[in-house]
């Protein structure tokens, strides 16, 4: 069994394949996909994170010049770790992309149909004037402060 974070990091390692069929969605949109590799553990449903971490490779590549501003992601049901995850990233519009933001939405399949989706915001890093404080981090407690802690196993 390899190493398990090595084998995590490996699995952000996605190919581009030829689109299923006609290349288009439903609403005429240009679809891209992407396949990924599983994380090769002892169990049989895919780990969440992984599939997380998949989106995001994804949505950074579409977007060089953009950082993950924020994701919300669905997990309709499990993934089976014996099958490769395909991505499919909707919409040639990709529902905006401007000079500050860009909004992608990406779907993961295997053969029993959709295991998640998740919609990324992404945003350039911009100069401008800082708004925010931050409060001086406070003095750590002396010994005189100690709890015992030795009835928690």
């Amino acid at each position: 069994m390899p190493d398990l974070w090595s084998d995590l990091l490996a699995c952000l390692d996605l190919h581009p394949v030829p689109s299923g069929g006609t290349g288009e969605d439903r609403a005429g949109d240009d679809v891209t996909e992407f396949e990924g590799r599983n994380q090769q553990l002892d169990y049989h449903r895919v780990f969440g994170g992984q599939i997380l971490g998949q989106f995001l490779r994804i949505a950074c590549v579409t977007f060089p010049g953009k950082a993950v501003k924020s994701q919300h992601t669905v997990f309709t049901r499990e993934g089976r770790a014996d099958e490769p995850i395909r991505y499919q990233l909707f919409g040639a519009t990709r529902h905006d992309e401007g000079r500050s933001f860009a909004t992608v939405t990406i779907t993961a399949r295997q053969s029993r149909g959709v295991v998640a989706t998740s919609a990324i915001c992404m945003h350039a890093q911009e100069d401008g004037p800082e708004r925010q404080s931050v409060d001086e981090v406070p003095a750590i407690l002396g010994p005189d402060h100690h709890v015992a802690l030795d009835l928690i196993p």
